[in-house]
């Protein structure tokens, strides 16, 4: 089974592909040490699996607030739904991403806020 690398876009953070295997979409992105991505949450599981680098992950728990996880190259993890996120590399990484079914998408505001000023700061540097 064949499938095609679309190019998603580059920005100060790094670069995004896309490519489906079957249903699923997946998504690789390599991002620059030190910056963040994400800022949202699903209805159903995401994965990740850090193919290189270091990145942090915090999740947003209703109990106990925000949990920092770090995930080293090698390793994956799993989102649950519903739990808003974001990543920040710890060094330059490479990262794959996908979804169980049917993929949503809901921007966590407070989250997607973190992201933004972050994105504004790397354009400056």
């Amino acid at each position: 089974m064949a499938f095609v690398l679309k190019f998603e876009g580059e920005d100060s953070r790094g670069k995004v592909w896309s490519f489906k295997i079957g249903d699923i979409e997946y998504i690789l992105f390599f991002t620059k040490a030190g910056c963040m991505r994400g800022g949202d949450y699903h209805s159903k599981r995401q994965f990740n699996s850090i193919l290189q680098g270091t990145v942090r992950i915090i999740l947003k728990t209703q109990t106990l607030g925000d949990i920092p996880m770090v995930i080293n190259e090698g390793q994956s993890m799993t989102v649950p739904p519903n739990v808003p996120h974001y990543m920040k590399s710890l060094d330059d990484s490479w990262v794959l991403e996908w979804h169980e079914l049917p993929k949503t998408r809901t921007i966590y505001e407070p989250y997607r806020k973190i992201i933004m000023e972050s994105l504004e700061n790397a354009k400056k540097t």
